[in-house]
């Protein structure tokens, strides 16, 4: 290496160490043009927080817009500090989007609920019917048994018949007795 080319080499070294860093102002070709509710229009760099918003200036020149809160026509709430620059941004459309899902979610539980208590009363209206119909049919047995004791009951009854005694005379015991015995010998 000559001394030519390190020369070279030392300065590029220390030229990118140097090189102050110039501010970085957005050119005003990366602005959009953006429509506000009220139908004026700002010029947005990027639609994020830390984004410049300016307004054009009474001689054409864009100046930061106004501190504060501004709606853009899709409904985007963007806040501004003095400098112009985006500090938040709000979405409303997203949270009425949300809480109409939920207004749908509970209408369609309210409905299947609506529908679980139609069926429940249904078969208890079905199973009261039918305990009532077997309820009138026991009742209707127990009044015809009822009917059948009071007529049992109540028939004419005559004495019971009483089995003759069995009486054997002592003559007759005598007779068994010899019998027995003559079969022993």
């Amino acid at each position: 290496m000559t001394a030519k080319e390190a020369l070279n080499q030392i300065k590029a070294l220390f030229a990118d160490v140097n090189v102050p860093e110039a501010p970085s102002a957005p050119a005003m070709e990366q602005f959009k043009e953006y429509q506000l509710a009220n139908g004026s229009t700002v010029m947005i760099d990027t639609l994020a927080v830390g984004g410049m918003v300016t307004v054009p200036g009474p001689e054409g020149n864009p100046i930061p817009a106004p501190v504060g809160d501004h709606i853009l026509a899709d409904g985007q709430v963007i806040t501004l500090d003095e400098a112009g620059k985006i500090t938040e941004i709000a979405t409303p459309e997203v949270v009425e989007q949300v809480e109409d899902e939920m207004k749908n979610k509970i209408e369609a539980m309210e409905s299947a609920i609506a529908d679980i208590k139609a069926d429940y009363s249904a078969r208890f209206d079905a199973q009261a019917q039918e305990f009532a119909a077997k309820t009138k049919a026991t009742e209707d047995k127990l009044t015809a048994l009822k009917d059948v004791l009071v007529e049992f009951l109540s028939a004419p009854s005559a004495d019971p018949i009483k089995p003759e005694q069995f009486r054997e005379s002592k003559s007759d015991k005598v007779n068994r007795f010899l019998e027995f015995t003559k079969n022993m010998k």
